[in-house]
């Protein structure tokens, strides 16, 4: 019996912790969550007994999915990477994502004037070096230019912000991954 809680307790975290790390595409969308876990099936519904129940279903607040049960004979994608000899050629999807801010960004590059200005001087060779081109869309040091003045800019910031509160130099380092924009520091 201790076995099948800690079972449960493992899949659980292992639950939440993909959600949150998955939050900037889950967040506002409709998902749904498969497990071979019949109990997780009722996990919003049940009576939570202790402080770490509630602690960690905490985290789930906020989040629009639902949870379904699939045997694990039938749920072949959720070990799709010890499963992936199953069928030569065949490719199983774990995770297929839609980052809105991205596809935003690449709608903005022929439209916003600074961007506009960024491209053309990337393409006529007049900006330096860490300036580039990647899918056509305009990058300093590898990584998506923002500029100061486009909408996006406050979203990408609260977004990477409320992932974790984890305080400045944290989200100072998730944004510096993927994005740059002047005077990120002072933004931040």
């Amino acid at each position: 019996m201790a076995a099948r809680h800690r079972a449960l307790a493992a899949e659980l975290i292992s639950h939440i912790l993909t959600i949150r790390h998955w939050q900037p595409y889950l967040w506002g969308r409709r998902f749904v969550v498969r497990t071979d876990h019949f109990s997780l099936k009722c996990l919003l519904d049940q009576c939570l007994a202790t402080i770490p129940q509630h602690h960690w279903v905490g985290k789930l607040l906020g989040f629009d999915f639902t949870v379904e049960y699939k045997p694990s004979t039938s749920n072949i994608v959720a070990d799709a990477l010890s499963h992936r000899d199953i069928e030569e050629g065949a490719m199983l999807a774990v995770f297929v994502s839609r980052f809105n801010y991205i596809m935003r960004l690449r709608q903005a590059q022929s439209i916003d004037p600074a961007l506009v200005t960024a491209r053309d001087a990337i393409l006529a060779g007049s900006r330096g070096a860490l300036w580039g081109l990647c899918d056509d869309m305009v990058t300093f040091d590898s990584r998506f230019y923002i500029p100061p003045s486009f909408p996006l800019l406050q979203e990408v910031l609260a977004a990477i912000h409320e992932d974790s509160h984890e305080g400045v130099q944290r989200t100072l380092h998730r944004l510096h991954r993927d994005f740059h924009f002047p005077d990120m520091r002072h933004m931040v």
